[in-house]
Parts: structure tokens; sequence; C-alpha cells
């Protein structure tokens, strides 16, 4: 699976996706996932429908390609992207 695959696959969701960006060159990927939907919904909520997402929509054992989901709200994810080092 490639890091445009694995984008395509989260676009899927059946929420808004405000920002996403998939790190890495091959799997394991690390994903950083923003929507807005999330507001409304703690941490733990937010990984469970991401996860659920994933085992429904890759093959089987599919979901070992992705290492790690940062779900946030597309605020949490401008604050982000303010404090990452300039490249």
């Amino acid at each position: 699976m490639t890091g445009k695959e694995l984008e395509s696959v989260f676009r899927q969701m059946d929420i808004p996706i405000d920002e996403i960006d998939v790190l890495g060159d091959r799997a394991p990927f690390i994903v950083v996932l923003a929507s807005s939907a999330f507001r409304r919904q703690n941490e733990a909520r937010r990984q469970a429908q991401v996860w659920r997402h994933l085992h429904d929509k890759l093959p089987e054992y599919g979901s070992l390609d992705v290492e790690f989901v940062f779900t946030m709200t597309p605020e949490e994810f401008q604050e982000r992207q303010k404090k990452k080092p300039a490249a």
C-alpha cells in the first residue's frame, strides 16, 4: 500500500476530512487526520471510529500498514502546524 492509497481510504470515511498527512514512504504509516466531526468526540471515540473504518475498508491485516493515527480537530491540526520546525 502507498501513502496515496491510504489517504484515499481515509477520504472514504463518512465524516468530513479537513486535513490529512500520511507520514512515511512505506508501511507502517503514521497518519495525522483532522475532522470537524471530532470536535464533539473524545479521543477514545475518535480512535474507535477511525480504526473501525480501517478494519472495514482494508483487506485482511491491511490495517497493520498503519502504525498510529493522530485524530484531531482542524483547530488542533493548525496548532500542530504552528509548532512544526521549519524544513
